[in-house]
């Protein structure tokens, strides 16, 4: 994965536009600003990704399937992407600020609602308001700043030993209360 020195990342899961139909416009926008460079994981969805590569624009790369999703989190600036559990786990691991696109209802439209609650998270509902936030974001030092620090406030580090302590002890006092009886 090769990307200009300087420019600033904005890695974008597509499949947060499977309600949304004007990813090229977004691209197309954020584009236009050289400083920003933009990159798309299309996943399996391989027309998707030929159509975005046909926008022949210098500063995209467009991605299948990524293994070493990770790498690119790390070296992005902000990201956007809907708001599935795996996801946000992720981005929280490494403090990515993120654009949330149009939350469907239930589990993901609260999790957004949570991240914004938090300031970790701008939710976005239409292509313009994507773009618009990202400018924002990317050209405001100062709330970049303050949503990786609202992010930290929110990662529990070692949480997955956590669970597995709230697991052991739950067991633990199932049994005391069948001995209780």
């Amino acid at each position: 994965m090769q990307f200009q020195k300087g420019g600033k990342i904005v890695l974008i899961n597509s499949g947060a536009f499977g309600v949304l139909k004007d990813i090229k416009k977004v691209c197309a926008e954020l584009c236009k600003n050289r400083m920003i460079q933009v990159a798309v994981i299309c996943g399996n969805n391989k027309m998707q990704r030929m159509r975005l590569e046909s926008l022949g624009l210098r500063n995209l790369k467009v991605f299948g399937f990524v293994e070493n999703i990770d790498e690119l989190y790390k070296i992005s600036y902000c990201m956007i992407t809907k708001s599935g559990g795996i996801t946000l786990s992720e981005a929280l691991a490494v403090q990515i600020p993120l654009i949330i696109v149009k939350p469907v209802p239930g589990q993901e439209k609260e999790n957004a609602l949570y991240f914004e609650r938090k300031g970790a998270a701008i939710i976005a509902n239409n292509w313009y308001q994507i773009v618009k936030s990202t400018l924002e974001l990317i050209n405001n030092t100062d709330l970049m700043n303050t949503m990786k620090e609202n992010m930290g406030k929110m990662y529990i580090k070692s949480s997955s030993e956590k669970i597995v302590d709230d697991v052991v002890e739950s067991i633990k006092s199932k049994e005391i209360m069948q001995i209780l009886g």
